[in-house]
């Protein structure tokens, strides 16, 4: 709480009144100075020691302090009960009664304790008297309010005269509802004033003079006639108000609450700066100011479902802002609102939303699901981004399957290690790459492509496609003979020979060898057994010729004949269609 001093009169006074008379007035009102000009009452001179003395007797008697200074007599009285009203009178010389005085009676001048209007207005060349009212305390120096009065010492019945009236505002404060009252006393009949006065409650003259700053001085002129001859004159009061004023700040503190996210869209692998920023924007300050966003689901704030910050105190016009980073889990539309209490007041954010949208990668991998031996495996890579952002840093890769080799990469594949790799770069959303790759298989029956596909902020997928190999069986029959020729009586041996020149093998190869004219069987052998019967060999069958592979027999005869002969050989296989049959020419001759 503040609290409100005042020092001087002018702290302690309100609603005053003070009473300012010139000859002919009684005392009025409570804690009146009053002043008078003309001759002391009832024959009473003033007395420094606050009483009056008579001139005739010499006996003193106490009363309310007047300080009166005349040219004449040379006369002061003062007193400190009540506050004092000084008169001053400026005339020609007037010689003073003779009076038997007692001692107290001080014949110097004395110097007044009010401060004095210097000055010396003269009207129709008269001196003026000056009657003076320091209201409380009689003295300038601790009063607040000064009224001055200033009157012609002489003047003619029946010719108007000016007199003045001088109030002073004596503090550094204002003196409000300022009110001086004149009335008049004896045969005075007032003509005008400047400023125009009213007439009071008693008839007499009122100036609301209003409030006076501090140190002004405003002045009424009175223009007034005296009838008859004797002692006319007015008394002067007046009044003032002070006030004791004190304020206390009405304030209207306000809360305000913006909420901002950057970037608006992106991928769940960046990051969001989220900003509150809370200002007063109001008067006063706002304690206790707490920011609250419960978040949507799906984004955190340093891993948090919820965010609270404490502004502390806010003055008016400043602001407290928080700024943190927020993560989105998955695509998406993210929106929340914000809000911030303190002391009962309240404020909501807008709902700023971001959107999130994350790139889909899918790969498809084609291949042949058979081929020959001889050839590579080829396989045709499909990449798509199937999502609603950009994939970037795109790579494809796949490793080449053990006991095979690698046979070629388009888009510029490279080899590294047991791999194959590709860069692929960015894929806007919808696009796609082909990309293509063989393989030799190596003897392999089977080979399986396995490629795999990944990208920044992207999921990782995969596919595979497997290609069986296969063999063509291809069987290669031969027939020697040796000796050739053959002189009758002598023996010759057929060698047959079966090779699998194909990549695959055959089964159930079976041989049948026809002897011709003139040889007569000797014996068979070979990777199966042989039997002979009318003039033909057969052999059992060969259950299996894997690729590459021989398989032999022999068949040994002997000429019996001369001639140009021919062995006949015949071979059935499951893989054939139709046999094959070989003959190897023998010359038997005979001297």
């Amino acid at each position: 709480m503040k609290r409100i001093g005042a020092t001087g009169a002018s702290a302690v006074v309100m609603g005053v009144t003070a009473l300012l008379m010139f000859a002919g007035c009684a005392q009025q009102g409570t804690y009146t100075n009053t002043a008078a000009v003309g001759t002391p009452r009832d024959g009473m001179a003033r007395t420094s020691n606050g009483g009056e003395t008579n001139i005739r007797t010499g006996s003193t008697v106490a009363r309310p302090v007047v300080r009166t200074n005349t040219s004449a007599a040379n006369t002061s009285t003062s007193t400190a009960s009540k506050p004092a009203a000084t008169t001053t009178t400026e005339s020609k010389p007037v010689a003073a009664k003779p009076a038997q005085t007692n001692s107290n009676i001080n014949t110097s001048r004395p110097t007044s304790n009010v401060a004095t209007n210097t000055s010396r207005p003269t009207v129709n060349g008269e001196g003026m008297a000056r009657a003076v009212l320091a209201y409380p305390t009689g003295d300038e120096r601790t009063s607040a309010l000064l009224v001055e009065k200033f009157m012609p010492v002489e003047v003619r019945s029946g010719q108007p005269f000016t007199y003045e009236l001088r109030t002073t505002n004596l503090t550094n404060m204002e003196l409000q509802n300022v009110v001086v009252n004149d009335a008049p006393t004896g045969a005075l009949t007032i003509r005008e004033s400047e400023p125009t006065f009213n007439r009071d409650a008693s008839g007499g003259m009122a100036w609301a003079l209003g409030n006076l700053s501090p140190r002004e001085t405003r002045t009424v002129r009175v223009t007034a006639v005296a009838g008859g001859t004797g002692s006319v004159g007015s008394c002067t009061t007046a009044s003032y108000n002070t006030s004791m004023c004190m304020t206390t700040n009405v304030v209207e503190p306000a809360l305000e609450l913006t909420k901002t996210v950057s970037p608006d869209a992106g991928t769940p692998c960046d990051t969001f700066e989220v900003v509150y920023r809370v200002c007063n924007t109001g008067t006063g300050t706002i304690d206790n100011v707490i920011v609250r966003d419960q978040l949507p689901a799906g984004f955190t704030i340093d891993g948090r479902t919820a965010f609270e910050g404490n502004a502390g105190s806010i003055p008016a016009g400043e602001c407290r802002t928080f700024t943190v980073a927020g993560k989105a889990s998955g695509s998406g539309s993210y929106c929340s609102t914000a809000t911030a209490s303190g002391e009962g007041l309240t404020a909501e954010s807008a709902n700023p939303c971001i959107t999130v949208r994350q790139p889909e990668l899918q790969v498809a991998v084609d291949c042949a699901g058979e081929r020959y031996f001889g050839a590579p495996a080829t396989f045709k890579v499909v990449v798509r981004n199937t999502g609603e952002a950009p994939a970037e840093n795109v790579v494809l890769s796949a490793p080449v399957p053990a006991g095979t080799a690698f046979a070629s990469a388009s888009d510029n594949g490279r080899v590294t290690g047991n791999s194959i790799g590709w860069n692929i770069g960015t894929l806007a959303p919808g696009a796609s790459r082909e990309i293509n790759f063989g393989i030799n298989p190596n003897g392999a029956e089977s080979v399986t492509g396995t490629v795999r596909v990944s990208g920044a902020c992207a999921n990782e997928a995969t596919a595979t496609c497997s290609t069986r190999f296969r063999g063509i069986p291809a069987v290669l029959l031969e027939v020697v003979d040796g000796p050739d020729p053959v002189l009758v009586g002598e023996q010759t041996t057929y060698v047959i020979t079966v090779t699998n020149q194909g990549t695959a093998q055959d089964s159930d190869i079976q041989i049948r060898a026809t002897l011709p004219t003139g040889a007569e069987f000797v014996s068979a052998a070979g990777d199966t057994r042989g039997t002979f019967a009318n003039g033909t060999v057969t052999f059992a069958a060969l259950p299996v010729l894997a690729p590459k592979q021989q398989a032999q027999w022999r068949i040994v005869v002997k000429a019996a004949g001369t001639g140009d002969v021919r062995f006949r050989v015949e071979m059935d296989t499951k893989e054939l269609d139709s046999n094959v049959v070989e003959t190897e020419a023998t010359r038997f001759y005979n001297f």
